[in-house]
């Protein structure tokens, strides 16, 4: 009898430390995944940026609005370090290489990019109309990014930047992306709130 209840302590003891290996590693790796880009874009998640762009963000998706360079306003931290105008949305998470979304505004107009980037003509999914695509690989990223000027000759980049290493393979945006990177909009400036319309 002894034995037997040594051997069903010894297996509820492995079980345990077995059930708490694996609570160790799954409740960190939760904190590298992130919402999935789930489409059709909501409305109500437009960020509208106070010079008078805007784009919808994916639902649990953080973003940061910056005015001049400075951070304005923002949900889940500053990911990059805006240099100008711009929205950038991005997964609240912990993982090493997320996606990212972002409009920025070009202070200084249109030029053609390096020669790292290649011209995608036409871009078949892209809704906004005279729009320069381009593509090419920046350090582990896939970077896709259009240029636009819908109207006043000011121009817009809209840019995807998408992990492409030896745990990922990306080289075309993947289709839920599309109806976000078409919901760009300009407006008229609304005033001085990043998030008005959010």
């Amino acid at each position: 009898m002894a034995v037997g209840h040594r051997r069903r302590v010894l297996g509820i003891t492995v079980g345990a430390l077995v059930l708490g290996l694996i609570a160790a590693i799954v409740v960190p790796v939760g904190d590298l995944w992130y919402p999935a880009v789930a489409p059709p874009p909501k409305e109500d998640l437009r960020i509208v940026h106070p010079h008078g762009f805007s784009i919808v963000r994916p639902d649990g998706w953080g973003f940061d609005v910056a005015v001049g360079g400075q951070a304005q306003q923002g949900r889940g931290g500053v990911r990059v370090t805006p240099t100008a105008d711009c929205i950038q949305i991005f997964p609240v998470t912990k993982a090493r290489m997320p996606e990212m979304l972002s409009v920025m505004r070009l202070p200084g107009g249109f030029a053609e990019p390096d020669a790292t980037y290649r011209r995608i003509s036409p871009e078949p999914h892209l809704q906004i109309k005279g729009a320069h695509a381009y593509a090419g690989q920046a350090g582990k990223y896939y970077h896709w990014f259009a240029d636009v000027s819908p109207a006043g000759g000011l121009w817009f980049r809209i840019s995807l930047m998408l992990p492409n290493d030896d745990l990922w393979s990306n080289t075309r945006v993947p289709d839920e992306w599309w109806p976000f990177i078409n919901s760009f909009r300009t407006h008229e400036a609304r005033g001085s709130r990043p998030d008005e319309g959010t």
